[in-house]
């Protein structure tokens, strides 16, 4: 019984973990677990009910921006190195495919295999608790879906390090921010979560049992 208790407090921990890296503009925790405050984060994902929410979470978690990302990355691995960044340079940066033409030359070859999923794992967490507080997700869906995307996260990434790097380029990558230079003007979120992640006090293991 008290090994269940534990295992279960270090489990939301390590949930509400991933999930922090998706707070940056305004959004808190607390917004959450308020229906008034997490209404306005499912409308900005276009989710009114329960069927358009575990639409959105079943394409975060199989699809997502990853999916457009690799489809990127496709194309300019038809150009040789040089060329690739000649080009990209070479586009308006009114056109609409320079934003992600960008991120993905920019981050050529520093990411792991799957590359920018993180920031999908993260939001489905982040929506799919938004929507229990609504009432539109109940427990079981809740724990199944946040379950998968952290198991997912851990197949994906090795370590805290790699997450949150492949989270912020997918931040960027999506445009759902409407902010040029994503990462730079959120350095500090960042940062300040890795410096929290790499205190032995605050350490939580990055392979933390999920089942």
């Amino acid at each position: 019984m008290i090994n269940t208790i534990f295992h279960k407090k270090c489990l939301q921990r390590y949930i509400d973990e991933l999930a922090s890296v998706c707070m940056h503009d305004n959004l808190i925790f607390r917004h959450l677990y308020k229906k008034k405050e997490a209404a306005p984060i499912v409308l900005q994902w276009n989710i009114r009910d329960t069927d358009s929410l575990t639409h959105r979470l079943d394409w975060l978690l199989n699809v997502g921006y990853q999916s457009e990302y690799e489809r990127t990355r496709q194309f300019l691995s038809t150009f040789t190195s040089q060329n690739r960044r000649s080009y990209v340079l070479s586009l308006s940066d009114e056109d609409i495919r320079y934003s992600r033409l960008s991120v993905t030359e920019r981050t050529w070859g520093r990411l792991p295999k799957n590359r920018i999923a993180a920031f999908d794992y993260a939001w489905c967490i982040v929506l799919a608790t938004a929507g229990h507080t609504l009432d539109i997700l109940n427990e079981y869906s809740l724990e199944g879906y946040v379950n998968q995307a952290a198991l997912k996260a851990q197949s994906d990434y090795s370590s805290w390090e790699e997450y949150l790097f492949a989270y912020s380029v997918g931040a960027e990558f999506s445009g759902r921010f409407h902010k040029a230079h994503f990462a730079r003007k959120n350095e500090a979120h960042f940062l300040q979560l890795l410096h929290a992640w790499q205190q032995r006090i605050n350490r939580v293991n990055w392979n933390t049992p999920v089942k």
